[in-house]
This record gives C-alpha cells, sequence and structure tokens, in this order.
C-alpha cells in the first residue's frame, strides 16, 4: 500500500528537527512491505498544500497520516484534508498525535474529512489498519481506532520498546546540513502527573497500571542505535527526546548507569543532552553520565513557590530545585529550565519568589520567556478538573498581577524574533563548539537580563497601575539600542557558523 505521513506546521520557539513519531510509523510499515513517503512542513518550509494534493496524485498516495501535536496546526489540517477528499474521495485519511488522543472526540468534529483517529502510541495499531485496509478488510474494528460509528476499544500500551525497529532517518541529511543534532527516544512517557501536562494524560489514555506509564529501552538497545548512527551518519551528538531519561528511581537509575558503563567500555565519542525530574538528578549519576558525554540537562522547575508546585501536583519541594540547580552548576553541567512564570491567581509575592529563583539559577539557563503562563491543553488533568478554558484567561486576581502580565507580555511578543534566534541557538544549537557557545551564552544572558529588569520595575511601579505604560515605554527607550546590537551579533553569529536563517524565520 502507499501511504503518506504528514507534520503540518505550526508556531515554536524550537527549531524543527525530525518528527520520530512518525519516522517510527515509516520503519514499522516498511518492514510489512509498505511504501512509505513522510512529508514534514516544518523542515521542507517551503511547501504548499498544493503540493501535496500534487505527491497524491503522482505517486498514487492510498492512504495519508497526519500527525498533530498541538492545536494550532488543526486549521492547516482541516483545509488540507478537505481539499484531499474533493480530489480523492477514496483516499483514506488518519490523525495521530497529541491533540487526536487527549480530544479526540473534538477532532473529528472539526475535522470531517478525516476517516478516524489514532489513539496514544501509533505504531501497533497503525501496522493493523493499515494492512486490514490493504486487504480490503473491515478495519474501524481495531483497537486503538476511534470513529464517529464504531465504539472505541483500547489498546494497551507497547511492553517491549526493544522490539521496535529503529526510526526512519529519511530526514537526517538534511538535519545534519542544518547542524542540528539527531534525536533519540530511550523511553516513553513520564510517571508522575503533572495537571497541566499533555505527556501523563497522552499515555494514561492507553495505561492499565501506574507501573506503565514510564517504559524504556534497554541500555544496550540504545547504545546499538547509538552506533548504527555513527556508523551511518559519522553522528557527534545526540539529542535525547524522551519525557524523561532517568525515570523512576531504582529502575530508571539503574538504566542510565548501565548506560554510562556501555559507553565507556565502548569508548564511544559522543555528547548528548535529555531531559528529566529534578528529583531524579543524582550528583553521583551525574558526574557519570558528564564523564560519557552529557553536556545539557532539560529539568521542569515551573515555579518558585511550594503552594503553586503542589497545585502543579510536582510532587516536588522548592527546597530541591534550589539544590538541584546549584548543583548542576557546581558540577559544570549546562541546564535548561522550563518555568512557568504566571497563574492567574498568583500574587506579587509569588512573582517575587520566582524572580529570586531566575536570578539564582541564572537568567541565562532559563526557557520559556517571562511571558510563560499556565495555559489550558485538552485532555489534562487540569483541563478536565477546571471544565473551562475561561479559567486560563488573562483576567488575574490581583488587578496589579494582570497589568504587569500584560507588560510582559507585550515584551515577549515585540521582541519575539529576538527571543526565537537565541532560545534556539541557545538550546536547539547546544551541540556547537565551545567558543561559540560561550558568545551564544553570554548574548542570551544579558537579553534575559533586561526581561528581569523589567519584571523588578513593574512590580515596584505597580502601585500606581496608570503609569505602567509610561514606565514599559521608557524602558524600551533606554534598552534600544542594546536590543538592536543583540539582533546584529546574533544574526552575524548566525552567519558566521552557517546556520540557515529559514530555521529562524519558518515558524514565524
Amino acid at each position: 500500500m502507499k501511504i503518506l505521513l504528514i507534520n503540518p506546521p505550526t508556531t515554536s520557539l524550537k527549531t524543527p528537527n525530525e518528527q520520530l513519531s512518525l519516522a517510527y510509523l515509516a520503519s514499522v510499515l516498511r518492514r510489512e512491505g509498505h511504501y512509505v513517503k513522510i512529508i514534514d512542513f516544518l523542515i521542507e518550509n517551503r511547501l504548499e498544500q498544493d503540493d501535496i494534493i500534487k505527491i497524491i496524485r503522482s505517486e498514487k498516495i492510498e492512504l495519508i497520516g497526519i500527525t498533530i501535536i498541538v492545536p494550532l496546526s488543526v486549521p492547516f489540517v482541516k483545509e488540507l484534508t478537505k481539499k484531499i477528499k474533493e480530489k480523492n474521495k477514496k483516499c483514506f485519511i488518519f490523525c495521530g498525535g497529541y491533540e487526536p488522543t487527549l480530544a479526540s472526540k473534538k477532532i473529528l468534529k472539526d475535522l470531517p474529512a478525516i476517516d478516524g483517529i489514532i489513539v496514544g502510541e501509533g505504531e501497533i495499531t497503525f501496522k493493523e489498519l493499515v494492512n486490514k485496509i490493504d486487504n480490503n478488510k473491515e478495519w474501524k474494528n481495531v483497537n486503538g481506532i476511534y470513529t464517529k460509528s464504531n465504539p472505541f476499544i483500547k489498546r494497551k500500551l507497547i511492553e517491549k520498546l526493544n522490539e521496535i525497529p529503529f526510526p526512519a532517518r529519511d530526514y537526517a541529511p538534511l538535519i545534519l546540513n542544518k547542524k542540528m543534532p539527531l534525536q533519540i527516544y530511550s523511553s516513553r512517557g513520564c510517571y508522575n502527573g503533572c495537571i497541566f501536562c499533555s505527556i501523563y494524560s497522552f499515555y494514561n489514555k492507553q495505561a492499565n497500571s501506574h507501573n506503565e506509564l514510564w517504559r524504556a529501552r534497554s541500555a544496550e538497545n540504545i547504545v546499538e542505535e547509538i552506533e548504527y548512527l555513527i556508523e551511518k551518519y559519522n553522528i557527534k551528538c545526540i539529542s535525547f527526546t524522551d519525557d524523561n531519561f532517568l525515570g523512576p528511581y531504582p529502575n530508571g537509575k539503574k538504566r542510565a548507569e548501565n548506560f554510562y558503563t556501555l559507553l565507556k567500555e565502548k569508548n564511544l565519542d559522543i555528547s548528548f543532552r535529555f531531559a528529566c525530574r529534578m528529583d531524579n538528578c543524582l550528583e553521583d549519576l551525574m558526574i557519570k553520565l558528564k564523564s560519557v558525554g552529557l553536556k545539557q540537562v532539560l529539568i521542569g522547575a515551573e515555579s518558585a513557590n511550594q503552594n503553586i508546585l503542589d497545585f502543579f501536583n510536582k510532587k516536588i519541594k522548592v527546597k530541591q530545585n534550589f539544590e538541584t540547580v546549584k548543583m548542576l552548576k557546581r558540577i559544570k553541567i549546562d541546564m535548561q529550565l522550563s518555568f512557568i512564570w504566571f497563574t492567574n491567581s498568583m500574587t506579587l509575592e509569588e512573582l517575587k519568589e520566582n524572580i529570586k529563583f531566575v536570578e539564582i539559577a541564572g537568567p541565562e539557563n532559563l526557557y520559556h520567556p517571562a511571558n510563560a503562563r499556565l495555559r489550558y491543553n485538552e485532555g489534562t488533568i487540569l483541563s478536565t478538573n477546571i471544565k473551562s478554558d475561561s479559567f486560563f484567561t488573562n483576567k488575574y486576581r490581583d488587578y496589579k498581577m494582570g497589568k504587569i502580565y500584560y507588560y510582559m507580555d507585550k515584551w515577549v511578543n515585540d521582541n519575539r524574533l529576538l527571543y526565537k534566534t537565541l532560545i534556539r541557538m541557545r538550546y536547539d544549537y547546544w551541540n556547537l563548539e565551545e567558543g561559540v557557545s560561550i558568545k551564544v551564552k553570554r548574548m542570551y544572558k544579558i537579553f534575559r537580563q533586561k526581561e528581569l529588569e523589567l519584571i523588578k520595575i513593574l512590580i515596584r511601579k505597580c502601585t500606581n497601575p496608570k503609569s505602567l505604560n509610561g514606565v514599559f515605554l521608557s524602558f524600551v527607550k533606554i534598552n534600544k539600542n542594546i536590543i538592536e546590537e543583540l539582533s546584529k551579533k546574533s544574526n552575524k553569529l548566525m552567519k558566521s557558523i552557517q546556520i540557515p536563517s529559514n530555521l529562524i524565520k519558518l515558524t514565524k
């Protein structure tokens, strides 16, 4: 069967990289003997919808799979699927990913041209679906498929991740040409259950027990894939895209130590980064992993206030956030901290606590801009509990907090291109040579310090909210030359290291 897999465009501060979920589907389907083509709008940013129609016609595509990670992609997918069905009514169209899994009923309503939804992990479900359609058999009774007409039957999570073939690397040459590291999934899911997080809810759709919410490949299987990528592409670095690389104690730590041992025994010349929880960052383990190539850790701090952390169900103490950050700085492991600056119920004192944490952690180690706020994600624990997205409006219980957020949001949006440029160079291109990384980090620190200066000024002046517009305009005027200089230097540095400028512009 001839199949087309599509990753639609969206907006993001991140630089587009391989869409591994589609790459895994392609690998599984090719093993079954099917023809599979992957089209990634984020990487091939010059593509238009009409190009897809031409590909479908010229290559006689019979079935299309589209991943939807965020709601912003839905209007594009609606228009595209409508065009496809108008040109070829016999072509099957299915959607999968976070948004269709967590809002299945809504997506089917919003996308009337699609035939169904793949709920949760797609490798087995999609394989069975494709094979049934290819053999003219009834497909609507496949476990894990959500349709309008048939009752949904849950498919259990894949138990043995080692048995899934390595993902197809169709875009690897292009990614490497753009100086981006290739990605690897070494585990799936997260066991914690933060109320705002789509990851927990996504896997919980299929899980039969809490113990299934984090599953991992063996250290041997991971290293085997790394060796394959080294041999085929001569890679020097890897980004692990796991939601939580280290996983729950003690199994997660044991696997990480096995991974360390294998890398050391094989003497692989590789650098890598991964994401994990604060309470998984044990100093002895981090030191070991650093010795075999760990360069950067992505961690969710989220807040510096205990009441807010408890509300988020982070199951962590503010003290642990501070201690982990200080430890990583002490042993010289770079970090990328995710942070939710605002909730609409927070107080000025809670905002001050956030500022204090950022100052200690270092603004150069922060990922999210200072307009990051608690948002409504369909299907999460929070959205289920709140029942309405009206909770997530810009209306703050404290009027002064609302005004501060307004001006921080304006600052971020007015400087959005510079944020994108610096955030992408700082974190997506973490693998650049040390001299370049130092320059990027220095520029990023200056820029984020300006952000901190503004928010502290707004807090001091918010006793008279009507004065804040003048305060904001004055700050912008005073710092205009600094911002312009940062923009020039960052663009010049991008050109000097030959990062294609379209990587910054393509999701503008």
